[in-house]
Order: structure tokens, then sequence, then C-alpha cells
């Protein structure tokens, strides 16, 4: 009974399976997601313009399949948090081409800087 137990572990370990070469997989193509024209750039705050604040603040947003912007994070602040909340409602709003993977259109994450600049 032993050696019945060992005949398969044996029978399994006959089976000898080639290294298949490794398949040259092609890398999917990407693109980004690109703000469409036409989309309302942000207006100045009143009480910012006031306090002459300026800088530039950058955000992620992720941009679904749909074009529309579904969340946002901010990555650097402009130093104002008056600044940076503007900018992003005004992209919030914003229309995007979306990014896509192999054609097909996907949810995305791009980097939009914005710089804010007294006239």
């Amino acid at each position: 009974s032993h050696v019945e137990d060992a005949t398969p572990a044996v029978g399994q370990a006959a089976v000898v399976v080639p290294d298949a070469p490794p398949v040259a997989k092609a890398e999917p193509v990407k693109t980004m997601a690109r703000l469409m024209p036409g989309c309302r750039l942000p207006q100045y705050p009143k009480r910012s313009e006031e306090k002459g604040e300026e800088g530039t603040v950058v955000f992620r947003f992720l941009v679904g399949s749909d074009g529309r912007v579904q969340s946002a994070q901010l990555v650097r602040s402009s130093g104002f948090e008056r600044l940076d909340n503007a900018a992003k409602d005004a992209f919030m709003q914003c229309k995007f081409t979306p990014g896509t993977i192999d054609g097909q259109a996907q949810s995305t994450w791009v980097k939009q800087p914005f710089t804010w600049r007294l006239k």
C-alpha cells in the first residue's frame, strides 16, 4: 500500500513540460485624456485678486470614458486655498477627450496645472 501511494507522485514528476518560448506581448497603445477646446477657464476669485494672490496649482483629474471629470486630487497647491478651489471647480465642469487603451475609451488620470497670474 505504501508503494501505491508513491506511484501517482512519481507519475506526475515524469511529466516534462518543455519551456515555452516567451511570447512577445505588444504593449497596449495608450493615449492620455486631453482638455477639450471651449473649456471655460477658471475665473479669478474677487478676493484673491484684491489680495494679489498668485501661484500655480496642479490637480490630477480622473476622466471617465465619457470625458467627464469623476474625481480630483490636489497634487500641488498654489499656496492659496481659494485659488485651488476655483481652479478645481472650473476644471470639474470641463469636458475632456477621454484617454484610450488600444482604441477603447477608458477612465484615466490626467495632470492639469493652472497658473494664476494677475494682469
